[in-house]
């Protein structure tokens, strides 16, 4: 399942750049996911465009966490609760950039299934990804515009530290803490 494309073009190049990621099961009928980058060249001969070169490599585990943080960030706009079913640790432990309280798994899920707010764009910025063995932390900016409950617009800009931990070969997160930035 291709996604996350780049594409770079001239009258006569082109450069195509994208994640791949591929589900497989492990050697114990578990569920996994797989994450590689390709790169495509393309050049226009004679009228038409040729592929010239492709390549693919694996990801560094670094760059699928950041792949995995803009994940969330689009399924906050979606408003799907299966991204956090799928990709949040049994034990996860929130902290509420909102209101500081403290959430679990179930609770960010009935949440995103009940909530009224509209998040119509979202990305996360200034990314650094701190690993040691099976946890890494990911600190960033996360921004976002919609419209809450009562139908009003919002923007909001929080720095975030999200730790994750690698379970059963996947990357779950762990916990997760927002602080507003005042613009």
């Amino acid at each position: 399942m291709p996604d996350h494309y780049i594409i770079q073009c001239s009258a006569n190049s082109a450069t195509i750049t994208h994640r791949v990621v591929f589900p497989y099961k492990d050697p114990a009928g578990k569920p996994q996911s797989g994450y590689r980058r390709s790169v495509h060249t393309l050049e226009k001969r004679d009228g038409q465009w040729l592929v010239v070169s492709t390549m693919g490599s694996p990801l560094h585990p670094s760059d699928v966490l950041r792949y995995l943080e803009r994940d969330w960030a689009a399924a906050d706009v979606s408003g799907d609760p299966s991204w956090i079913e799928h990709n949040y640790a049994d034990d996860f432990v929130g902290v509420s950039s909102r209101t500081g309280k403290f959430s679990s798994k179930a609770d960010d899920i009935a949440d995103m299934k009940t909530s009224k707010n509209d998040t119509t764009a979202a990305r996360v910025t200034n990314m650094d990804v701190r690993m040691s063995g099976d946890v890494a932390l990911v600190t960033g900016e996360y921004h976002a515009t919609g419209t809450d409950e009562k139908g009003a617009n919002f923007t909001r800009h929080i720095a975030f530290t999200d730790a994750w931990k690698k379970q059963d070969g996947r990357w779950l997160v762990w916990s997760s803490q927002g602080t507003p930035i005042a613009d």
